[in-house]
């Protein structure tokens, strides 16, 4: 490894993804133990797979650091075109879970391919943008990159998955307007985006469990035992821990299994519940942190690449923050996306260490190696 490079390395973001990932395992026992333990299975099974996708996304990471960023442009369309393959894969002989088919097994390992494509739109939009330096204004660039984001997220929609493909349009319209896009050029491919939502919705194309999940948001008490149970029981645990919580394994939600999913999308129920108000400020305090030093990093970058390629990533890593604590407090709908370093689960761990990985490639070459 090179020490020159680690010297510059950016070790306030590294700190803030070793505690997080840290924290969410605990968390993740802490959802899980009791609920495995009544059925017979290991308490620590989940736990102790959560601890395997760390290490493996913390090398992931270190790979991803020491490599030059700027040597992405060599690899990004392999990237892109290995991502698609699995996209389409998984529709073939993915698995299926909860009326959806988003995940590719081997035996204890189940990788979403979705997640990665995430990661997989960033660098490609990132690469294209900054070798069209004299066009990245222009309807062509504009219906380049577009395309470049449409391709998998159709497919993703094809799974079906609502989430993934709106989040992929709002970095799309981040890294276009820092590329310097026309803004009236964005507004009316997102009116546009509106209107296709409208007929999607209207023609049936989008199932009746995802329009319930958007209908409960408003009025979740209509139905109880059905659409709205998740965002009631999820409000119900995050308010009980009062001020200092319920003690860590103490939330009676969280070790009676009250909260479907809880160790993935709902994991900031058992943090409120268990470590109360002030556990979830200082939660969103790590956070803030995080998206902090990924915003500068982008804005401190040597160059255009590093810097759509920062702000992707800093886009990315805030619309899965909020929207995962929003859909807990009920103040979005319910969305199947996970708290990054916190969620149980191998993709959404691989590939946030991924990027946390390129943010810090780019920050450790934003000046020249000094000895």
């Amino acid at each position: 490894m090179d020490r020159r490079l680690l010297r510059n390395a950016d070790l306030v973001l590294l700190g803030c993804v070793v505690v997080l990932a840290a924290w969410g395992a605990l968390m993740v026992y802490s959802a899980t133990n009791a609920n495995r333990a009544l059925h017979g299975l290991d308490p620590a099974g989940k736990l102790k797979l959560q601890l395997v996708w760390i290490v493996l996304g913390l090398a992931c990471m270190a790979a991803t650091a020491l490599a030059d960023y700027s040597k992405l442009t060599r690899f990004s369309w392999p990237i892109y075109l290995s991502t698609l393959a699995l996209l389409v894969l998984v529709l073939v002989v993915g698995q299926a879970g909860h009326g959806a088919r988003r995940w590719l097994s081997a035996g204890a390992f189940n990788l979403q391919p979705s997640e990665l494509a995430k990661i997989a739109i960033i660098i490609a939009l990132a690469t294209v943008l900054a070798q069209r330096e004299e066009k990245r204004g222009s309807l062509e660039t504009l219906g380049l990159t577009l395309g470049l984001v449409l391709l998998p997220m159709a497919l993703v929609f094809k799974q079906p998955d609502l989430g993934t493909p709106v989040i992929a349009f709002v970095i799309w319209l981040v890294v276009m307007f820092a590329s310097g896009a026309k803004v009236r050029h964005l507004v009316a491919v997102t009116l546009t985006g509106m209107v296709l939502f409208g007929v999607l919705w209207g023609t049936g194309v989008i199932k009746q469990h995802q329009k319930e999940r958007i209908l409960a948001f408003r009025h979740p008490e209509r139905d109880p035992t059905g659409s709205g149970y998740h965002m009631i029981q999820a409000r119900l645990a995050t308010g009980a821990g009062g001020l200092v919580g319920k003690g860590l394994f103490r939330g009676p939600a969280t070790q009676n299994g009250y909260i479907p999913e809880q160790e993935t999308d709902f994991i900031f129920t058992a943090v409120g519940e268990e470590f109360g108000f002030v556990g979830s400020v200082v939660l969103l305090a790590i956070y803030f942190v995080l998206l902090s030093r990924a915003a500068q990093i982008a804005v401190e970058a040597r160059d255009a690449l590093g810097l759509l390629l920062g702000l992707g990533i800093a886009t990315m890593f805030f619309l899965h923050v909020f929207v995962n604590i929003g859909m807990t407090l009920g103040l979005l709908p319910v969305k199947g996306l996970a708290l990054p370093f916190f969620s149980y689960g191998g993709s959404s761990m691989l590939t946030s260490m991924i990027a946390v990985g390129l943010l810090e490639s780019i920050y450790m070459r934003r000046h020249k190696i000094t000895f």
